[in-house]
């Protein structure tokens, strides 16, 4: 058995769990996106508010995700990484 299995898997591990904290961290912009939006829409008749506000709002939740929410995590996955590396 190699030793470093246990750190492998420990390291997908912590991949998995950081990219469902990314894509699952936040969804407040999006919301908040989609109620802006809502009036614009139903004054001009058209979903294209609508849309933009869901994907600036996505947009949105994914950057915060990424910077602030999970970057401990990100931090912890890029010194295991230099770890392996230098064994």
């Amino acid at each position: 058995m190699n030793e470093d299995e246990p750190s492998l898997k420990r390291l997908k591990e912590l991949r998995q769990t950081y990219s469902e904290c990314v894509f699952s961290g936040s969804w407040i912009f999006t919301v908040v996106g989609l109620l802006a939006a809502l009036p614009l829409g139903l004054r001009w008749k058209s979903y294209n508010p609508l849309v933009v506000g869901f994907l600036a709002g996505g947009a949105g939740d994914l950057y915060r995700s990424y910077h602030y929410i999970c970057s401990p995590l990100r931090d912890k996955i890029k010194q295991m990484e230099e770890q392996l590396h230098e064994d």
